[in-house]
């Protein structure tokens, strides 16, 4: 009976929303407005949390009222991608972790070809985060911040002064302290993908 009502509300939701944001949401998604107490989990199958996760920029946990997210409805909504599949600026380039601070998205490239992509959360104003080309200098699975009192930073890449990537809380809008934080998921795998000397470009 629980499921049954979370589907007539999900549903709803997604007729409502077909009508009003009818064209702009892009192929496979609807868009819709948070409202107090949702939760992905009410709002769309599990098969499509970790996409809803990526596509918002924001993890399961920072949903807020009146924000406006787009939730997939179907499989096309797997093909959705912010960034360019091939970048013939990285095609000499075996492996490459590329993050983008404007459109808060990170994507590893291998020989210039897009192998996959996920949501950052980068520096707020005044601690915003560094841009150019860098190495992987160390790695850390369980590593806490010397800086910050001692905040958790799991599977860390360091590659440059007080900057890592790590996984950390995406709240949707950039906001740490010049650090690039990952979900979780994304962040497992960069961790054990990514080896001491592997090139980082940030813009």
């Amino acid at each position: 009976m629980k499921a049954l009502f979370c589907s007539l509300i999900f549903f709803a939701a997604m007729a409502f929303s077909c009508l009003v944001f009818a064209g702009q949401a892009p192929e496979g998604f609807v868009e819709y407005e948070v409202k107090k107490g949702d939760t992905l989990s009410a709002l769309i199958p599990q098969e499509y949390w970790i996409l809803a996760e990526k596509v918002n920029r924001t993890d399961r946990f920072h949903l807020r009222p009146g924000q406006t997210i787009l939730l997939p409805i179907n499989d096309e909504a797997f093909s959705y991608c912010p960034l360019r599949k091939f970048d013939s600026r990285f095609k000499s380039l075996k492996k490459l972790f590329y993050a983008n601070l404007e459109k808060q998205v990170f994507a590893v490239y291998r020989e210039g070809e897009l192998a996959f992509w996920g949501p950052i959360c980068s520096g707020a104003e005044g601690h915003r985060t560094i841009t150019g080309w860098f190495e992987v200098l160390g790695k850390e699975r369980k590593k806490k911040s010397k800086k910050y009192n001692g905040t958790p930073m799991p599977y860390s890449l360091w590659f440059h002064g007080h900057y890592f990537i790590h996984k950390q809380a995406l709240p949707g809008k950039a906001v740490s302290k010049g650090c690039i934080r990952l979900l979780e998921v994304d962040a497992i795998r960069v961790f054990y993908l990514f080896e001491i000397g592997d090139v980082i470009f940030i813009e």
